[in-house]
């Protein structure tokens, strides 16, 4: 894996999660941000919950860059990149539009707030 200048400033859980050999060498930190909120949200809410509450929590939060406030945009971006990574990692499952937390990832780590 090369690294990145930018690697130093993510979390050590983000920094992990970057190292793993089973994601793709071009994964952004802003992903893998987003996947960390999106188990937060999971978690927050008992381990379930409908893509659709996840997209609304994603795009509402305050620092959400401006293209996660897109809600068609990120809803396609989770369903089609994100839970997948997630799902092949076996963090999560969905099925018919709900998202289940299986088990947290070794390098997730539950954000503030």
């Amino acid at each position: 894996m090369v690294r990145n200048d930018s690697d130093s400033a993510l979390p050590v859980s983000l920094r992990a999660l970057r190292a793993d050999e089973t994601l793709s060498s071009t994964t952004e930190p802003a992903a893998l941000r987003r996947r960390s909120r999106l188990l937060s949200h999971l978690e927050s809410r008992g381990g379930t919950a409908p893509v659709s509450a996840l997209v609304d929590a994603l795009a509402a939060e305050a620092d959400a860059p401006a293209l996660e406030r897109d809600r068609d945009r990120l809803r396609i971006r989770l369903v089609h990149v994100d839970l997948p990574r997630l799902e092949a990692r076996g963090a999560v499952a969905s099925d018919a539009g709900d998202v289940r937390l299986l088990e947290a990832p070794d390098w997730y780590r539950p954000t503030d707030g």
